[in-house]
């Protein structure tokens, strides 16, 4: 398969599939449960300012029904920075009081960085404006980039830095943008 990373954000798709409403042998939503405020505060006060989540607009691989899946179902905007704050805070209300633990999707984040291939990006926005990933992703977008971390994501412009065009953050970030792994 020759996936090739969404640069273009104009056709708005949702990643994955909504999460799923099966239930489990003792009736409760798979998954889901009650969140209450003074948890998701707590979490929230926990994660940092300057993280964001970045969806490519491509599909996530893996099974649609897993706890990363209703996560990363959460993020509706393609090739836009989106807080963690603002994915956790979705993820803990998709069905009323009804969520996914902050903390489960925090966790769930971190995790598929490493998935082959990473289509949501952890990154960190810099004094700069710009954003630079948070850990090492090994299959970024697509099978062929691997991005280190602090490698440019996307420039303060919000141009992807992954298709190898020139970015605008500069020489020194580039070179942490690697093709092939």
């Amino acid at each position: 398969m020759n996936a090739r990373l969404n640069t273009s954000f104009s056709e708005p798709r949702r990643l994955g599939r909504p999460p799923s409403r099966a239930t489990g042998a003792d009736g409760a939503r798979q998954g889901l449960k009650v969140i209450s405020q003074s948890v998701l505060s707590e979490a929230l006060g926990r994660t940092p300012l300057d993280q964001y989540v970045i969806w490519t607009g491509a599909a996530a691989c893996g099974r649609s029904n897993s706890v990363r899946a209703r996560a990363m179902a959460c993020v509706h905007e393609i090739g836009v920075p989106v807080s963690l704050r603002t994915l956790m805070q979705r993820a803990a209300r998709l069905e009323g009081e009804m969520g996914l633990d902050p903390d489960v999707v925090r966790s769930a984040v971190r995790q598929h960085q490493f998935a082959q291939p990473a289509v949501v990006f952890l990154v960190r926005k810099t004094p700069s404006g710009d954003y630079v990933a948070v850990t090492d992703i090994p299959f970024a977008g697509d099978l062929k980039h691997r991005i280190k971390e602090g490698g440019a994501v996307m420039d303060r412009h919000g141009a992807m830095c992954l298709d190898m065009a020139p970015c605008a953050i500069g020489t020194r970030d580039l070179g942490s943008v690697h093709a092939g792994v």
